[in-house]
């Protein structure tokens, strides 16, 4: 009980640390850097993901076996997705 009740004062704390990060992120793309606003609102997506990244729970509790195959399939993840979507140069000028 007392692990659920830390666990949920952390979650809380890192989800109000991300939200005041994606203020200022929001803030800092809209001041100075208007050209590249659509990758930076695309790039604000990993930031916000950063909420449900718990491998700090597992680090505490020592399940490494856990976060290490989670971090590969999250690693492949993205690699199979570039090789169907992508499919050329231009793909990539156009986001």
């Amino acid at each position: 009980k007392q692990r659920s009740i830390v666990f949920s004062e952390l979650f809380i704390i890192k989800t109000i640390s991300v939200i005041i990060c994606l203020c200022l992120y929001f803030l800092f793309c809209n001041l100075f850097l208007i050209e590249y606003q659509k990758f930076f609102i695309i790039l604000s997506i990993e930031i916000f993901a950063v909420i449900f990244d718990i491998s700090w729970f597992y680090q505490g509790l020592e399940d490494f076996k856990f976060i290490t195959v989670r971090n590969i399939i999250f690693k492949i993840i993205p690699i199979v997705l570039i090789f169907i979507f992508v499919k050329s140069k231009k793909c990539l000028i156009e986001v």
